[in-house]
């Protein structure tokens, strides 16, 4: 095997994001929510940066009370919703996650608030889950196809090319609402 580098495979979590945000930003939306995992995993950090980054770009305040810190589950999307619903001057919710943008659905719904109209919400993934909710969950899409392609190509190279320092990858991403 290869005993030099691997390389890494990325995507440009950062700016995905920040489209993303920039994009809720221009839609009128200035008192956005995050819900985020707890953890310290670098594409996590990626995506907080963004958003804390877009809303200092745009003249507006990191509160910390639109920041909810579950797991990246539906179950985590709901309670996390739950909370941030309770800020009635919260009118977007930025989730990092698509399935726990499906929590967050389910929350605004059980609320009572329509999706779109009164609340805004924006995952990420862009998975095939995305397009089977209603409305849609507009996501941050990772190229899925592309990433798998990188990662074979990469296997095959180390044991093809044990000595070949294999280079870095990075993906740029779509937003799309």
């Amino acid at each position: 095997m290869n005993e030099g580098y691997y390389g890494t495979v990325k995507i440009d979590e950062y700016t995905g994001v920040y489209q993303a945000i920039k994009w809720l930003i221009g839609k009128g939306h200035r008192n956005i929510g995050l819900i985020m995992d707890n953890s310290e995993h670098y594409h996590l950090g990626e995506r907080y940066e963004a958003y804390h980054q877009a809303l200092i770009d745009h003249g507006l305040l990191i509160e910390e009370k639109y920041i909810q810190k579950r797991s990246l589950t539906i179950a985590g999307g709901y309670q996390g919703a739950t909370e941030l619903l309770r800020h009635s001057e919260v009118s977007a919710i930025f989730c990092c996650d698509d399935m726990v943008a499906i929590g967050c659905y389910q929350a605004v719904y059980d609320s009572g608030k329509i999706l779109d109209q009164e609340i805004t919400v924006v995952g990420f993934d862009g998975g095939e889950v995305t397009q089977f909710v209603r409305p849609q969950i507009k996501s941050v899409r990772q190229p899925y196809r592309e990433l798998g392609k990188a990662y074979a190509e990469k296997i095959q190279m180390a044991i093809e090319q044990p000595n070949r320092r294999i280079d870095d990858r990075l993906f740029h991403v779509s937003f799309e609402t």
